[in-house]
Order: structure tokens, then sequence, then C-alpha cells
């Protein structure tokens, strides 16, 4: 997985913004190696003994050094012509203004005290504006990639959310951007200018002394091992810290969601043990990351100075021995010039090698971020995918279905080689046991899933051939676990309906029997319902789903339970709205209580994933079968009067569709 090719197109979006950032800080960097340049005058003048003697007339006359490290021939000669490039456009105002920098000691410290003080300005503001730049790319790279894995989380089908918890995908969105953003933002900044700090720095080092600069460099190599294994170390630990990061995300994700079971069976103790433990994992984790991130800081600074020492004490020796190996231009001030520049040289380069640590971390991260993306939804659109007409009946046909979740091993069929058609505006029932397939069966209509065999039809085109938001635009769900939003009883009610109105949500709400609670609230339809709902109660929020799925004016109408959690008047009251609300759609009722599904037209009895019994309440129970059954075992027997069944030939009034 090449991550950087990945993540490059993203962060081109900005080319024109990171060319201007890269002039800056090359701008800065050399601004940086000018400053050092700028003391070499005023260290020439502060220890000069009088005027036209300069330090170095006591040079020894240039020797090559004895067992010294040679340097290549093409490379020395391209090293000269560069340097004599600039000592030929300096050196004609040299002598002159070294003279009069003698004869004026003290203005000359003046001047290059300003000098000094107006570089450091304008490096200061440079490397201001420079980090503003690069943190409005990084954050634009970071809000860009967090946007594309929400939405394609979104995009997943059910069986990616049964395999993973919500505490990983959260942490996916919070704990690994979070990392990426911290690379992205240590990338960007002050890293472009320690960047061409490094570069400036050693233009100046081999400009200075190409000799001196290679014996400098013996301690690189060095760095570059413990950059290399460190980091691949680094990434490792800090994958398997994310891992553990998202686990100890979804122990308490799941604890305080559902707080009200622990507090009920006061289980706060095991809870508290369950995180105990997950933070365990994660704290051994991240002190082997840190046991390996203390060691780079002080191997770095031992690097440094070794380089640094090394740098003195051979080039004070080649230069203040019995000859000059150094060279007749390499004098005191550029000894001294060269020990400012090598300790800085390795600041800002110490920092780049700091950055690993980040780098490795925020990479851990997005290669998690990215295992994500690279899945592929099982339920996507086809190529020729359509539209279906809106407002039309839709009538329905279960062609030979089967279906199983998808399981790792031996799955099992739920729904089995089932065969149905519903007529439009038909009012159907599906009852059967727990497990039965009737839940499944809706959710391969919605084409939550997709079916393994067989097809579904909706007005003859197959489900898989409809365009995924035109079919979920036609159909409505009251599901049996109902979902409300932190937000207002309108926002809730007008959800997943585009440009629902106040009047459209209220009409909704008085046919859900939820207008009458809703008014006695607070601020009324502008009263927040809390998270999930929790300032109402079970039957409220079952309500403003029913009231949610009816202000969508869907043509299918599904009922999954959407009664189970009613007291029986409510319930009573939801029936009788039942007949408006089915008027002119294809409804499923799916339900346990057999009050409501004695109202539908036809009642379906789902057994091992097949239709076993079809019929009116009265034809079934008569029938002595699987139905009779599940009757009696709710007290409803043979004199039990049945409700009116809801006709299917009643057409849709005009006045019944929400506006």
């Amino acid at each position: 997985m090449n991550l950087l090719k990945r993540l490059l197109p993203r962060i081109l979006v900005h080319k024109y913004r990171l060319i201007r950032i890269a002039v800056i800080s090359l701008l800065t960097g050399f601004l940086g190696a000018f400053s050092l340049l700028a003391v070499k005058p005023l260290i020439e003048v502060m220890f000069d003994d009088g005027p036209g003697v300069a330090l170095e007339q006591t040079a020894p006359e240039r020797t090559e050094a004895p067992g010294g490290i040679p340097i290549p021939e093409k490379f020395a000669a391209k090293i000269e012509i560069y340097k004599g490039l600039v000592t030929d456009y300096v050196g004609e105002h040299k002598e002159r203004a070294k003279a009069w920098m003698l004869e004026h000691k003290v203005q000359s410290l003046f001047i290059v005290g300003v000098v000094l003080i107006v570089i450091s300005a304008l490096n200061s503001c440079l490397t201001y504006l420079v980090n503003v730049m690069t943190a409005r790319v990084g954050l634009d790279v970071l809000k860009k990639l967090k946007d594309d894995l929400f939405a394609h989380i979104l995009a997943m089908d059910l069986h990616f959310f049964t395999k993973n918890s919500t505490g990983q995908m959260m942490a996916r969105l919070q704990n690994d951007t979070r990392k990426v953003q911290a690379m992205l933002l240590a990338f960007t900044g002050t890293t472009f200018v320690n960047f061409f700090k490094v570069i400036a720095l050693l233009v100046l080092l081999i400009y200075l002394s190409p000799k001196l600069t290679l014996y400098a460099a013996i301690t690189l190599p060095l760095a570059g091992c413990l950059f290399y294994f460190t980091g691949k170390k680094i990434r490792r630990i800090s994958e398997r810290a994310e891992r553990d990061d998202a686990g100890v995300f979804q122990v308490s994700q799941e604890a305080l969601s559902g707080v009200r079971l622990v507090k009920a069976l006061g289980t706060e103790d095991f809870e508290r043990d369950r995180f105990d433990q997950a933070t365990h994992q994660w704290l051994g984790r991240l002190l082997k990351f840190h046991r390996i991130k203390g060691f780079i800081g002080p191997a770095n600074d031992f690097l440094s100075t070794l380089a640094i020492v090394l740098t003195l004490v051979i080039g004070g020796s080649l230069f203040l021995g019995d000859r000059n190996y150094l060279g007749d231009e390499f004098g005191s001030a550029e000894f001294t010039i060269y020990l400012l520049a090598i300790t800085r040289f390795y600041r800002p380069l110490k920092s780049l090698l700091k950055l690993n640590v980040t780098y490795q971390r925020g990479m851990a991260s997005l290669i998690r971020i990215y295992r994500i993306m690279d899945l592929v939804p099982a339920v996507v659109d086809a190529e020729d995918a359509v539209d279906l007409p809106a407002d039309q009946p839709a009538a329905i046909h279960f062609n030979r279905v089967s279906f199983s979740y998808p399981r790792r091993h031996h799955p099992e069929r739920v729904i089995n080689e089932l065969e149905l058609t519903v007529a439009p505006r038909e009012v159907v029932a599906v009852v059967g046991h727990s497990g039965a397939g009737k839940t499944t069966l809706m959710n391969l209509l919605c084409r939550f899933y997709d079916v393994e065999a067989g097809a579904i039809l909706i007005d003859g085109h197959d489900v898989r051939a409809i365009h995924i938001q035109s079919l979920r635009d036609r159909v409505s769900i009251v599901p049996q676990e109902t979902f409300l939003f932190d937000d207002t009883v309108y926002a809730n009610i007008a959800y997943g309906s585009k440009g629902a109105t106040r009047e459209q949500a209220e009409k909704a709400a008085r046919q859900a029997k939820a207008h009458e609670f809703i008014m006695a609230m607070p601020k009324q339809y502008d009263s927040v319902v809390g998270e999930r709902g929790a300032k109402l109660s079970t039957g409220q929020k079952q309500r403003l789903a029913i009231a949610r799925a009816l202000v969508k004016d869907p043509t299918i109408l599904i009922f999954d339970e959407a009664t189970a959690s009613l007291d029986a008047e409510t319930e009573h009251q939801i029936r009788e709205s039942l007949r408006e609300m089915v008027v002119g759609r294809t409804t499923f009722l799916i339900a346990h209580r057999f009050s409501t599904v004695m109202m539908a037209d036809r009642i379906l009895v789902l057994d091992d994933g097949r239709v076993a019994e079809e019929g009116t309440h009265a034809s079934l129970y008569e029938a002595g079968g699987l139905y009779t059954r599940l009757c009696q075992y709710q007290g409803i027997f043979v004199d039990s009067p049945p409700e009116e069944a809801i006709s299917i030939q009643r057409p849709r009034a005009a006045a019944d569709v929400l506006d």
C-alpha cells in the first residue's frame, strides 16, 4: 500500500500555495545562512590588531593534509568554480569595506548589529507566514480526508456495520485522523523552513571548507540508520497502539450508550474492570512506543554533539597545527563561522529526525484509514440503474428469493426460495416465530442487503436495477428500535424528507397520535428530545418514528413492530389512524401483537424462511396450523371479534396525501 502516493494527489490540489511556501522557505533558509556570513567581518574587525592586519596573516601556507579524506576531482572542481564566482563577486569591494570597518569599529558593530536584527525580524515574519500557509494546506487535506472517510463509511452496506463496532468507526474518524493531522501539520510549517535551512547551511559549510565538511558528515550515516530502524519499529507499535485505543473507545462507547442498563443491573464495577483491562493493554503498548521515542532524542543529541566535537578537534588540528591544511583563505574568522554554522546545521537536522516519530504514527493511522476506504460496498447502484416513478402505487413480487447473512463459517439461510406477490395498495401482515425471517424480508425489499438467489421486483423492476436513492425515497420504514437525534421534535420528524414544512410535520404527528404530547412540551415542535430521545418515553419515541415515516409520503410503508412499545390505549388510537395512513400505499405490517395483524387484507405466516401459510385471520385460524397456535399464545381464540380488514380497493384520496 503506497500511502504517500495516495496522499499526494490530495496535497497537490494546493500546488500553487505549496510553490509559494517553498519559495518563502528557501528565502528563509538562506537568510539564516547569510546572517552567519554577516558576522564574519565583525569577527575580523573585533580581533584585528590594527588597520590592514588581518588574522589570516598568521595562517600557514596551504598544504594537503597527510592521510586526509580525498575529494573527487570532479566534485572539487565544481566547488572551486562556484566558490570562485562568489569570491570574485565580493572580492572587488572586500578590501575597501574591510579597511573602512577597521577605521570605524564602533560604527561597524552598530551596522552589523542592525543588519542581524533586520535579518532576524524578516526571518521570523517569513517563518510565521510559512506556518500559517502550510497549516492551511495540512488542515484542508485533513478535512477532505475526514469527509471522504465519513462518506465512505456511510456508503457501506449493513453487513459492514455488523462486523465493525461503532467505537471502532469513531476511533478511525477521531483518533486516527488526529494522528494524520499531527503528521501533516508537523511536516508543514517549520519543517519546510528547517529543510531549507539544512540545505542553505550545508552549502555554506561546503563553501567554507569542503574537506572539513566531509569530516563533519561522519555521523550522518549513523543518524540515517537511527532514522530507518526506529521508524519501522515505531510504525508497527503505533498501529497496534491505535487498535488498542479503538478497543478503549469501544468499551467506553458501549458502557455510556447502555448506561441505563448498567445502572439497572448494578454492573458499574464490571464496566470499570472492562475499561481498566482495555486501558492496561493500551498503556503497555504506549510504554513501548515512548521507550523508543525517548531513545531517539538523546541519540540525536549525542550524534550532533559528536559531529560538532569532531569538527572542533579535527578542524582545529588541521587549522592550528604547524601547517594550515584547510587552505590559505581559511582563517580564524572562517573557522569561527564554520563552528557556528555546524552548530546551527544540526539544530534543524535534529528537528527533522525527531519528526520521524510523528511521521510513523501518522502513517500507521493512515494505513488503518485506507483499510476502510479500500473496502467496496456490497450494495451499489448498477451502471444502468433507473429511477422509480413517483406517486405510483407499487406492485411487489418476491421471485424465489433466497438469502443468508454473510458469515465466515456455515452460513444458514434465513430466506429460502420465498415466492410472494403483493398487489398495489394491499396491506400485508407478516407473522411468525422470532428468527423466521420477517425483518430480513423487509431488509431485502429496502435493499439493505442483496438477495443471494432470485429477485425482488417493484413494478417490474429488479431492485438491483433501481437507483438506491430512488428506492429509499419510495419506501418508509418504522423500525423495531427507534432512533432519534439530539435535535428538535420538528427536525426529527422532517429527517429524511427534503423540504418538509411545519404543516406537513404537524399533520404527520397528528396521524401518529404524537401531536398532543408534543404540544405539551415546553417549546412544542422546537423542543430538543435529547440524545437518542432520552427526554421522551419509549411510546413517545415510537410515535415520532411513525410520524417521520409518514411525512415522507412513501408509496411503500413498512411497520416493523411499530406498536410494540405502545400502551394499549395509544395502540388502539394508532390502529384507528392506520386506516388513514395506509390509504394508497402498499403496506407491510410486521407484528407480534395480533390485534394489529388482524386488520391486514392478507396475513403471511413465515416459517424457516418460507411462506408456510397465508390468508385472512378467519381462514388461517380455522385451518388450525401455525397461525392458530400463535394466536392462542396471545389469548386470541376463534370467538375473538376480528378487526375490520383494510380494503385494498380503496383509492388514495388527494386529501389523504401530505401536502
